[in-house]
């Protein structure tokens, strides 16, 4: 939820800069830099949070998939140890 809520204001803050810096260019104001400057800043912050997000996504794949690595394992060794049995 909370990451939610961050990325709609950082789209609401970038289409706010974006309108602004149409303005600056529209009316040959001097501060395009400065809108441009926060501009960068708040894409690099969304970036790193859907980056974060995705790390966080690839580390929780990564663990079920042990998990069921060794589960399967653990079935395997007991399959083949329960064929042994029966052979004797």
């Amino acid at each position: 939820m909370c990451c939610a809520v961050v990325n709609m204001q950082c789209t609401y803050i970038i289409c706010l800069l974006s309108t602004a810096q149409d303005l600056a260019k529209e009316q040959r104001m001097n501060f395009g830099d400065d809108i441009t400057t926060f501009l960068r800043i708040v894409r690099k912050k969304r970036w790193m949070m859907y980056e974060d997000k995705r790390i966080q996504q690839e580390i929780e794949l990564q663990r079920d998939l042990n998990s069921l690595l060794t589960a399967d394992k653990d079935r395997s060794a007991v399959s083949s140890a329960n064929s042994v049995f029966l052979c004797a």
